[in-house]
Order: structure tokens, then C-alpha cells, then sequence
């Protein structure tokens, strides 16, 4: 028979799957893609957290280079400057500004920078650091932090509100979130048509130049065992 002292009850450190942090970086970057730019109280308030630990997320994306600040004279009051953070977009390099960028990254593509270093790997993957199963587990956390956003978003609606909110998007797909489990061929197949969904996407906003969306959003995600 154990004891509450025996190390079998206590949980170890790589069982605690999810940390606060681990959370909270990609939903502060979250926020900033849909908004382009806010303040430190706006992500302090939409994310409920304390005023410090929000200045010490942003400090810690400002040092990894995800995150940039600008400081602006205050609207109302002339004698203040306030600090609006937005996201720093990576710039490719010369030698992959001629490959097509692609939103769903092949093992391939993570194969060819499992060797690179920070400053030449993945310019189309804004949080890679270089380290391939980092920039993984970062995407993986940024579409759990997306997700979680809209979880919160509906658990505050009212009965009335849901109902209003319904009615006004019963003619879009969604809100949806299916898992499926595939065989290899149609895990192939499905694939295959997203990636030419994706490039048909892209081709559009490429050729229309435009930084714009209506903060619709769709988490895709692709794992093979």
C-alpha cells in the first residue's frame, strides 16, 4: 500500500500537458492577428489576467521578435503616450521569396529545416524559432488558443443572444468543429483537395493584395500516426 508521501502519487512534471503560459502566448498572438494592434489593458482584459503577468507575456514575445510595441500620444489625454502592440512578421529571404508559401506544411517542409538555424528556417511560419517540433507544438497551441477564444465567446451568450446569433449565420457553414479518422487513402485524398482550397485561397489574396477579413476563421489541422 502507498503513502501520500509515495512518489507514485505525486504527478510528474511532463504529465502536466498544458501550462498557463503555454496558453497564454498564442492567445495574446491570437488576439493581435485579429485585431492587427491593441494596448496591454486591451489583452489584459479580454484575457482576464493580472497587469503585471500581461506585461511579462508581452516583454518575453518582445524578446523572441513575435511581438513589437509603438508608442502613440494618447487620444484624450496629450500628456501620455500609449504602448500598441502588434505582431512582427517575419521577411523572407531572397532565396525563399520565390517559393510559393503554404499554409499546410508537409513533413517535407519541416524535414528541410530540421538542420537550419533560427535566422534561415520557415520565413512563412511566423513562431517557428527555427526548431522544427517547437514550431509544431506553437501551431498546435495557437489553434487551441483560437478555439478556446470562441468557447468563451459562446458560454457568455444568453438563450436570446445564441438565438440572434443563429439566425444571422444559418446561411455560413459553422459553427462547426468535426474530428475525423481516416484510412491512409482517404487521409491522402482529403488532404490533397484542402492544399489545392488553400492554394486557390492564397492566389486570390495574392492577387487581390489584400490584408483584410471579417474575423471568420477555420482551424485545420493534419496528423498522421
Amino acid at each position: 500500500m502507498s503513502t501520500a508521501a509515495d512518489p507514485i502519487d505525486e504527478p510528474k512534471k511532463e504529465d502536466n500537458i498544458y501550462s498557463s503560459g503555454e496558453l497564454i502566448r498564442p492567445s495574446i498572438l491570437w488576439l493581435l492577428l485579429r485585431k492587427t494592434e491593441l494596448t496591454a489593458k486591451d489583452i489584459q482584459e479580454a484575457l482576464g489576467l493580472k497587469r503585471q503577468t500581461t506585461y511579462n507575456y508581452l516583454k518575453e514575445l518582445e524578446d523572441k521578435g513575435w511581438v513589437k510595441v509603438e508608442y502613440r500620444q494618447h487620444p484624450d489625454k496629450p500628456h501620455m503616450n500609449v504602448g500598441y502592440y502588434s505582431r512582427v512578421k517575419k521577411k523572407a529571404t531572397k532565396a525563399s521569396s520565390k517559393k510559393k508559401k503554404s499554409w499546410i506544411y508537409p513533413a517535407e517542409h519541416y524535414l528541410e529545416n530540421l538542420a537550419a538555424d533560427a535566422d534561415s528556417a520557415a520565413p512563412d511560419c511566423e513562431y517557428c524559432d527555427g526548431d522544427v517540433k517547437t514550431a509544431i507544438i506553437e501551431k498546435i497551441n495557437f489553434g487551441i488558443a483560437a478555439l478556446s477564444e470562441k468557447k468563451k465567446f459562446l458560454q457568455g451568450m444568453s438563450d436570446d443572444e445564441l438565438k440572434s446569433f443563429l439566425e444571422t449565420n444559418k446561411h455560413f457553414p459553422g459553427p462547426s468543429l468535426d474530428v475525423l479518422l481516416l484510412t491512409n487513402d482517404e487521409f491522402s485524398d482529403f488532404g490533397q483537395q484542402m492544399k489545392q482550397l488553400y492554394a486557390n485561397t492564397m492566389e486570390r489574396w495574392l492577387v487581390e493584395n489584400k490584408d483584410q477579413h471579417d474575423e471568420n476563421f477555420v482551424v485545420v489541422g493534419f496528423f498522421k500516426e
